[in-house]
């Protein structure tokens, strides 16, 4: 008989439902795998399959969109000091707020409270789960979740409770927490198991509090009392007019996709929270997400294995129109790192300074790790500084896995490796590693880095000020819940902190058939669909095929990048003839979005 895989989370608040393992409480206690994580873990594992039930938050349930939940989770009305804000003058004049690590739901609320209440718009800074900013400044806030009685952060003058300015707004609970499943995952016997079982912890909370009190450093009375004032865990109407409200509102603002919790139960006398529930048709999807309205993890799946292309490429185009009316040309100047260090510096140095005059404004320089393992962090900031000084370009180099290795090479923290590259000059880091931010499937062709890792690098890379480029690799192996997956992550993480510059389809697969073209395309226009927060959409490698890449720039994609400086002469003409190509097919080109637009004559004079 198979294990019943099960995730609660860490917190104080999910004492209640640690009772799986004793057989008093759920008598098939035996074929129960349970862990505790965070909210955002457990979501991480649910959505790649790793568990089969977890308690997630409310926002990740709403953002995948194919969850139905067991009417159980974590909620909270009125006054509870869980979710609080802090600041140090008026909430009218942050520009930024820092967001615990592990924030989700509690992150999405003070956005729409941001937008809808206080009318501003600050920065997110997420920090790492346990640590707390120090010296923030008088328009710096932060969001803290207090797990515990009588918590507090000193140094603040104003500290607001979330959930108290959402239940004086609505007058509903806030849900913070839903116990969610995939469907399928859970049969009928199992689900009415759980059911039962979860109603008995309820029942016995305050025991149970009691008893888990101690481990979190509280003595049983306290625990008690403060899970019995505090926190609701049966989604009864409230709860459940609650997350309708805070779905809506989020919606409204485009923060999360339109969504409706679906229950695993059938209320004879309550048909609205049956477990039913009409998907829309393909066209509705489609007419809705030009109109501005974000897909789900679930939708992005549908549209992206049913549409036909006709539909998907008009829905895209009218997305590309709506953020760029033209398309343009990219050229980017790629020099390898190892080769501006040795003996031949001078000379790489020099076609770089000539692509420069030339109008060529972006830098490319190319990593590898023996160059990281023989030079010194001095020495690569001195090249920045250089670069800088003289030339006016912007400088991409590095991706996260680089940055790394530099770290441990030069016996620093990331933190300081960053802030030094950055404070030096460099504007960009590589979107290489970070082809499929799926754990189980990330290391299969894109070895380096765990996926976690790359976004945490990133989010730090983005705080500092630089931007990133991403990308997303297309091979047929991968399935399109894990490619929605994976773009759910890069959505997420731009409108926490916008620093993503352009997407683009890596080209790690060398597959020339035509079923594997049309699966590219077809990735790129539901990313074009999927991604409504990054601007741009870049086409690499015009000259492996004008066709493909006219279809790209007109379904998607409205730049293209031109490579030169690690060129040949030949190279270099096969691009531009490319394109002439794309010319004579109708793409018109504008000026570059990162600098000014160069002549084909003049590139190919480069060499």
């Amino acid at each position: 008989m198979r294990k019943l895989r099960i995730a609660n989370v860490s917190y104080l608040c999910g004492a209640p439902y640690r009772s799986f393992l004793d057989p008093e409480l759920f008598a098939d206690s035996g074929n129960i795998q349970y862990e505790e994580n965070l909210p955002t873990e457990n979501a991480r594992k649910l959505a790649e399959g790793k568990v089969d039930l977890a308690l997630i938050s409310s926002a990740e349930y709403a953002a995948h969109g194919g969850y139905v939940g067991l009417d159980f989770g974590v909620g909270v009305a009125g006054k509870s000091d869980v979710l609080m804000l802090y600041a140090r003058k008026s909430l009218r004049h942050l520009a930024s707020i820092h967001l615990f690590g592990g924030a989700s739901a509690s992150s999405y609320l003070v956005r729409l409270l941001c937008r809808e209440h206080w009318l501003i718009a600050p920065r997110f800074i997420r920090t790492e789960e346990g640590t707390t900013p120090i010296a923030l400044g008088d328009n710096e806030g932060l969001l803290v979740r207090h797990d515990f009685p009588g918590q507090t952060v000193p140094g603040f003058s104003l500290r607001v409770d979330l959930v108290d300015i959402w239940h004086t707004l609505v007058g509903l609970p806030f849900v913070i927490l839903i116990w969610a499943f995939r469907p399928g995952a859970l049969g009928r016997q199992e689900q009415r198991q759980i059911n039962n079982f979860f109603h008995r912890c309820i029942k016995a909370r305050s025991a149970i509090a009691g008893q888990q009190a101690p481990n979190f450093g509280l003595s049983p009375e306290a625990g008690r009392d403060f899970l019995d004032s505090t926190y609701l865990y049966y989604m009864d109407d409230a709860m459940h007019q609650g997350l309708k409200e805070f779905y809506g509102r989020a919606a409204r603002y485009r923060l999360l996709p339109e969504s409706r919790y679906q229950s695993a139960t059938f209320k004879l006398l309550d048909k609205s929270r049956a477990g039913s529930r009409k998907a829309k048709s393909l066209s509705e999807l489609l007419h809705d997400v030009v109109d501005g309205r974000r897909l789900s993890v679930r939708e992005g799946c549908k549209v992206a294995s049913e549409a036909s292309l006709a539909d998907l490429g008009m829905a895209a185009d009218l997305m590309r129109r709506r953020i760029f009316p033209g398309r343009s040309v990219s050229y980017v100047h790629i020099a390898e790192l190892r080769d501006l260090l040795g003996q031949g510096r001078d000379w790489g140095l020099k076609q770089i300074e000539a692509s420069s005059l030339l109008g060529v404004r972006h830098l490319k320089l190319g990593t590898d790790s023996f160059a990281i393992e023989s030079t010194s962090l001095e020495e690569i900031e001195q090249l920045i500084v250089r670069l800088k000084r003289t030339l006016n370009v912007t400088i991409e180099a590095f991706a996260p896995q680089h940055l790394l290795k530099l770290a441990r090479h030069n016996y620093l923290t990331l933190d300081q490796v960053v802030s030094r590259l950055v404070t030096e000059g460099l504007e960009v880091i590589c979107g290489e590693g970070g082809e499929l931010l799926i754990a189980e499937r990330a290391g299969s062709l894109v070895p380096g880095i765990a996926p976690s890792a790359w976004l945490g690098t990133v989010r730090l890379v983005h705080r500092y000020g630089a931007r990133s480029n991403c990308c997303m690799r297309v091979v047929a192996e991968d399935s399109w819940e894990a490619r929605l997956n994976h773009l759910h992550k890069l959505r997420a993480l731009q409108d926490e902190n916008a620093g993503f510059r352009l997407f683009y389809l890596d080209r790690s697969a060398r597959d020339l058939s035509p079923a594997y073209s049309e699966l590219r395309l077809r990735a790129l226009m539901v990313a074009r669909l999927f991604l409504d927060n990054i601007p741009a959409f870049e086409h690499r490698h015009p000259e492996s095929d004008s066709l493909p890449s006219a279809l790209a720039l007109s379904f998607g994609a409205n730049q293209v990048q031109v490579e030169l400086g690690n060129r040949s002469g030949q190279q270099i003409e096969q691009t531009m003839q490319a394109l002439k190509s794309l010319h004579e097919l109708g793409m018109d080109f504008q000026a570059d979005s990162f600098g000014p637009l160069l002549q084909p004559e003049t590139a190919r004079d480069m060499h």
